[in-house]
């Protein structure tokens, strides 16, 4: 049954999840904890002077909102932990529109949602020492982003990765690290993405797979390490993918029992097969 593959992408993922925050230090016993200071509820950042309040805490209890519209940069690495959702922008409106960096180099994990989204100049992006997303991680329409490698120590992400929409993007690099998605893999709309090999890494997807309207995708070499979909498999209107590159990732699946749909792909011998 697909309730059972399910499961057991499900639980892979979690003991990911807990890998990337769970572990001791090589010489044992657990890192030291730093003092937490921590602001308390909900807090937006409209302006430079709404930055400056967050100076002196390291975390924020609530949710994290980005929605600065005359703020070219953005340095805050002094916080550590949003125990909230982070959004950077919004869905279907550029809050963001001179925004072309964002540093939260110093951010180790959020514990809820991660979106990025709408921002139509962000090109540079470094959350270089985030590790961990609790539920969504949502990279869409931003146009300017060609390359994720500021996410580079993320190792695990509890609900779906969703990064589409991003017109300029040629790479998943950055996205190395990753080893479990608890929900949907989406990558879709991005017709500068080539390869998939950001994701080498990647061992379990516990819902559905889908990989869309990606013009210049060639291969899914970058999957080689994906043992594990819980749900459906979706590949479709990706022109250059030959659909024998979707055949031979659903047969190498262990215990797939889910759906396949793939149509608008490049054709080739395995066509028909590819049911």
């Amino acid at each position: 049954m697909i309730t059972t593959t399910r499961r057991v992408a499900t639980i892979l993922v979690a003991v990911l999840i807990c890998a990337a925050g769970c572990g001791e230090r090589a010489g044992g016993g657990a890192a030291p904890a730093a003092v937490e200071r921590c602001f308390q509820g909900d807090y937006a950042i409209e302006s430079a002077a709404d930055r400056a309040g967050l100076e002196r805490y390291t975390c924020v209890g609530g949710n994290l909102v980005i929605n600065a519209p005359d703020l070219e940069s953005l340095t805050l690495k002094n916080i550590i932990t949003v125990k909230g959702r982070l959004a950077v922008g919004q869905p279907f409106e550029p809050v963001n529109p001179v925004l072309t960096r964002l540093d939260l180099g110093g951010l180790v994990s959020v514990g809820g949602d991660l979106w990025i989204l709408g921002n139509a100049s962000l090109a540079d992006l470094d959350l270089g020492s985030l590790t961990s997303v609790g539920h969504d991680l949502r990279i869409e329409a931003n146009p300017a982003l060609t390359g994720l490698r500021g996410l580079g120590a993320v190792t695990a992400v509890g609900g779906g990765l969703y990064v589409e929409y991003n017109a300029a993007l040629t790479s998943l690099d950055g996205l190395q690290r990753l080893a479990g998605v608890g929900g949907d893999l989406r990558v879709g709309g991005n017709p500068a993405l080539a390869n998939l090999d950001g994701l080498r890494d990647l061992a379990a997807v516990g819902a559905d797979l889908s990989v869309h309207g990606n013009d210049a995708l060639t291969g899914l070499g970058g999957l080689r390490g994906l043992s594990r979909v819980g749900g459906n498999l979706e590949f479709m209107d990706n022109t250059s993918l030959p659909q024998c590159e979707v055949c031979g990732l659903r047969d190498r699946l262990e215990g797939f029992e889910g759906a396949l749909s793939c149509f608008n792909n490049r054709p080739d011998t395995c066509s028909r097969d590819c049911t």
